[in-house]
């Protein structure tokens, strides 16, 4: 297993990579976050919580801050942790 660690994942992300018609996960949490009103926006951008057994994918946290970050309005502050048990 070693190129399956890099391209199984990468499929929660770009899912028409095999086929599929449907949103990534970034695109998913960002779609949400702007079908709220602007004014609520920023709060949703700072609480973005992310569990299950995907959040423990080393760098999955990190790739859906920079997906987010790089796709919302750049004055929204954006946080992305991991659930606790």
């Amino acid at each position: 297993m070693n190129n399956e660690r890099f391209t199984i994942p990468e499929l929660l992300f770009h899912p028409s990579d095999v086929g599929i018609n449907e949103m990534g996960i970034s695109e998913a949490i960002i779609s949400v976050i702007q079908g709220f009103p602007e004014s609520m926006q920023p709060h949703f951008c700072k609480n973005i919580v992310l569990i299950g057994g995907n959040a423990k994918i080393p760098g999955f946290r990190e790739r859906i801050l920079n997906d987010v970050r790089q796709n919302v309005c750049s004055y929204n502050d954006v946080k992305v942790s991991c659930g606790q048990k």
